[in-house]
């Protein structure tokens, strides 16, 4: 999407520990990935920006927004995808399966399980490996904390603007989770954006629609 994005706009993809390149955090919370999120921030002396998290990164930009130290910097945040803030339901099998991605097998027949648009041979390439990326501890910390741990009274309190962009068609995240644990708990002004036609991995399924939906926000457009 930043191909999209730029130049209009300095895009910076932060690396999330133990989900990437950088190692996992010896203790991780959504608190302190939103910590880790700020510290990057400051070394880049960032002092404004949006946040814009997909699927557990919605979360975690969620996390940031609530924390006091953010509030001169975050000047809103957009959501795509996201995981509730509130409660994400996984069933027991489909957990066991996310648990250990055993090989790119398995790996590959997520991104099918999660996509609905076909997606070029490098987006493809990126879904895959992506997965296989992520250390066991982070997978666990996620399945058995980060989507259970509430944060949605401190969300529906947020006073800065906030944006969902989400598919009645997301296989991950179905509509009923977002109609039910997404939306009520989100600020009552939030911007809503429903698509259908396209899966739960939308920025690489069509990176070039969600770029320009990040374009025509209107708060972006004020600032």
């Amino acid at each position: 999407m930043i191909d999209h994005l730029e130049p209009s706009f300095r895009c910076i993809s932060i690396d999330l520990p133990g989900f990437g390149s950088k190692p996992m955090l010896e203790e991780p919370s959504l608190k302190n990935y939103a910590t880790h999120v700020q510290a990057e921030l400051e070394v880049l002396g960032i002092r404004h920006c949006i946040l814009i998290g997909h699927s557990m990164g919605g979360k975690i930009a969620l996390t940031c927004a609530i924390d006091g130290n953010f509030h001169p910097v975050i000047e809103g945040v957009i959501l795509i995808a996201p995981s509730p803030p509130s409660f994400e339901a996984i069933e027991e099998n489909k957990k066991k399966k996310m648990r250990r991605v055993a090989d790119l097998k398995a790996s590959e027949a997520g991104v099918e399980a999660d996509t609905i648009m076909k997606l070029t041979p490098d987006a493809f390439e990126v879904a895959v490996q992506s997965p296989l990326m992520v250390a066991d501890k982070a997978r666990d910390w996620w399945l058995d904390d980060g989507t259970v741990e509430s944060i949605a009274e401190q969300v529906s309190a947020l006073n800065i603007p906030v944006k969902l962009v989400v598919s009645k068609d997301d296989p991950a995240i179905d509509w009923d989770m977002t109609q039910q644990e997404t939306i009520p708990n989100l600020p009552t002004k939030t911007e809503i954006v429903e698509l259908t036609g396209i899966g739960h991995l939308m920025p690489l399924e069509n990176p070039e629609l969600i770029a320009n939906l990040i374009k025509n926000t209107r708060f972006i457009n004020v600032i």
